[in-house]
């Protein structure tokens, strides 16, 4: 069209100079140079005109099958997501029924484990917890001895004659494996130290070949962390918790002690004496010498374990640069006091790091350090000659051949709930040891000692036995005083009745005392006894 009108307007000019009289021929030259133009334009728009419309075609085309293809795919989006609806929906409904199930699994592991515990408090059997130690630093591309673990299951390899591998398998309460925290090994003895508080006696003691990990375990690395804390510390915080839980319906009071027994010597560990372990005492103080300090808090507790911690014996071997030369006890002691019933209770904890036992030939110590091997294998043994005649039944068990087991009697005669936490090293070198270890703890796991049973004392009875207390003293008092004997026994009066009265100031019915039988007590008020 441009062509055209541009041709138009220079066929009008010309028409216009010949108008004006121009040059003849030169305007038939240029006339027929316009008509060449204007032909030339016509045939460019006849080549032109119908490549454009079939182009344009082509793109609505196209066009149009971009929309179907649009359309078919916004169709296929639809039809997925709704069938990804419908997926996830399924899916929802599956999870949900695995979480139920999953959750009714835990629950019934739960309940489970309950019941079991349940049944060990009343068969009274000895609880035995296994950990193993990791690999120390320089050792991690060492073989281990140790060839698979569950939850209650460990399996060692062990040599055979013939050189070829052999296996055994142990089983415990709780098998820890060397990725354990201190924390899942505490939680998982919570609920026992927890009892202290209802009155129940518990004893937890850490057991094993030297560099285990026993003294890791009970009281923590060199420098303490708040995850690296051991057993003591996380158990007193955990008194303490409760304590303030249980403020407004029982008073507690806690204190501590901490001895240790060096080469057949008790000597306490928060003061410079040497102290004597005393079979019977007054509040069921086995060391009444040693000194107890009462705690408020855990900075009481952390100030006064890293007292004892660098009093006690310690010295290096060939298998440990830090070994304990000596056994350690930290005992809690409890009383509380039940504001709405009057009864007291009593209990204490031991939390016991035994020293390793060791092989004098490995050890390589000599001198002071041997005569240490010596002692310590000795009260081992000694140990062991325990647990050998409880697990037998015997009459008669060899509490005195030790001081270690002299300590540990009340604990291992039935009267606390006890539990041994068995450590073992995974190198391979140590196997013997290793074996003979988890030997004993299985020895020790079969013992039964029967149902412990909680020290509480109700107000009733305390008073009973307030008054039965003050009536011996009086009788004592008054069989000085021979002159009052005679009239004392020809008058009434000290059966609390007046002159005039035969009515007892208050009687109560026949109640049978554990401590002195079946007594019929009258309770007097002092004032009116002797009248």
């Amino acid at each position: 069209m441009a062509g055209e009108l541009s041709c138009t307007n220079m066929f009008h000019c010309l028409s216009n100079k010949m108008k004006m009289g121009e040059e003849e021929p030169n305007l038939l030259k240029v006339t027929e140079e316009v008509s060449s133009v204007v032909r030339n334009d016509d045939c460019v728009a006849e080549q032109f005109q119908p490549g454009t419309k079939i182009s344009i075609e082509l793109q609505q085309k196209h066009i149009q099958e971009l929309r179907n293809s649009l359309s078919s795919v916004k169709s296929g989006m639809e039809q997925l997501r709704i069938q990804y609806s419908e997926d996830f929906t399924k899916i929802g409904r599956q999870l949900y029924i695995l979480s139920n199930a999953a959750s009714g699994y835990h629950k019934v592991l739960e309940d489970n484990r309950k019941l079991y515990n349940q049944i060990q408090d009343l068969k009274g059997n000895i609880r035995v917890y296994c950990r193993v130690r990791p690999f120390l630093p320089g050792q991690a591309n060492s073989s281990s001895s140790v060839a698979g673990m569950e939850e209650r299951t460990i399996t060692i390899i062990t040599p055979t004659k013939y050189g070829k591998d052999g296996s055994k398998s142990f089983t415990f309460n709780k098998v820890f494996g060397p990725a354990a925290t201190q924390e899942e090994v505490f939680s998982d003895m919570q609920p026992l130290i927890r009892s202290v508080l209802d009155g129940f006696n518990v004893c937890i003691f850490a057991y094993g070949q030297t560099g285990s990990g026993k003294t890791y375990t009970m009281s923590g690395p060199n420098v303490l962390s708040e995850k690296s804390v051991g057993v003591n510390y996380r158990a007193l915080n955990d008194l303490f918790n409760l304590q303030a839980q249980r403020k407004g319906t029982i008073n507690y009071e806690i204190s501590v002690q901490m001895i240790e027994i060096y080469n057949e010597q008790v000597r306490d560990l928060l003061q410079d004496s040497t102290l004597e372990i005393r079979n019977t005492s007054q509040k069921g103080l086995a060391v009444p010498d040693a000194s107890i300090v009462p705690v408020t808090s855990t900075s009481d507790v952390a100030e006064l374990m890293n007292q004892g911690q660098k009093n006690r014996v310690v010295g290096s071997t060939a298998i440990n640069d830090r070994s304990s030369r000596s056994h350690s006890c930290l005992t809690v002691h409890v009383q509380g006091h039940d504001l709405t019933s009057g009864t007291i209770l009593r209990a204490c904890m031991h939390l016991v790091d035994l020293a390793g036992s060791e092989r004098v030939d490995k050890s390589e110590v000599v001198g002071d350090r041997l005569k240490e091997a010596l002692y310590i294998n000795k009260s081992l043994s000694a140990l062991g000659d325990v647990i050998a005649s409880l697990a037998q039944k015997n009459s008669h068990v060899p509490y005195r051949n030790s001081k270690l087991t002299q300590l540990l009697q009340d604990s291992l005669g039935g009267q606390a709930k006890t539990l041994m936490f068995v450590h073992i090293s995974p190198e391979p070198d140590v196997v013997n040891e290793t074996i003979s270890t988890l030997k004993f703890a299985e020895r020790v796991a079969s013992v039964e000692l029967g149902a412990a049973k909680a020290n509480k004392e109700g107000g009733e009875v305390r008073e009973l036995k307030e008054q039965i207390a003050w009536l011996k003293a009086a009788l004592v008092k008054k069989e000085g005083e021979p002159e009052n004997i005679q009239s004392t026994q020809s008058s009434p009066n000290i059966y609390g009745i007046n002159k005039g009265n035969a009515t007892p100031v208050f009687r109560k019915n026949r109640q049978p005392m554990e401590d002195v039988g079946n007594l019929e007590v009258t309770l007097f008020q002092p004032s009116q006894l002797f009248l």
